[in-house]
């Protein structure tokens, strides 16, 4: 939710296409993908893939879409997660799988009603 929030208040171009390169792999094994290594798909299609299917490659890609390096995406994460008013979320990556991704119930909320708001 927050990485697909992160991706739009970049403003990007979800009609050009990226290719699918190993970087999108999420870190942990065993995820299935729709995504597959070396074909091109656009903005939307990652982006309804991590949002909608809970994509992990989709959202992994989620970065290139947005035209930043992948640390500033994080950072943009942090900052989209402040200005809903969840200070205590930390995230290390897009795809929600590491670890080091915290956040409680009630800031997912917060995040839920922000997608659910946004008009893509």
């Amino acid at each position: 939710m927050v990485s697909g929030l992160a991706l739009a208040s970049t403003d990007p171009d979800l009609n050009a296409e990226w290719c699918s390169t190993p970087e999108f792999w999420p870190n942990r094994p065993g995820g299935k993908s729709r995504f597959e290594t070396k074909r091109c798909y656009t903005g939307w299609e990652y982006l309804g893939g991590a949002m909608v299917q809970s994509d992990n490659r989709g959202a992994m890609a989620l970065p290139v879409v947005s035209g930043l390096r992948y640390e500033a995406f994080i950072e943009r994460m942090h900052e989209v997660s402040r200005e809903l008013g969840m200070p205590e979320a930390t995230w290390a990556d897009p795809s929600g799988l590491d670890d080091e991704n915290m956040a409680s119930a009630r800031d997912m909320l917060k995040a839920v009603v922000a997608v659910s708001a946004h008009p893509d």
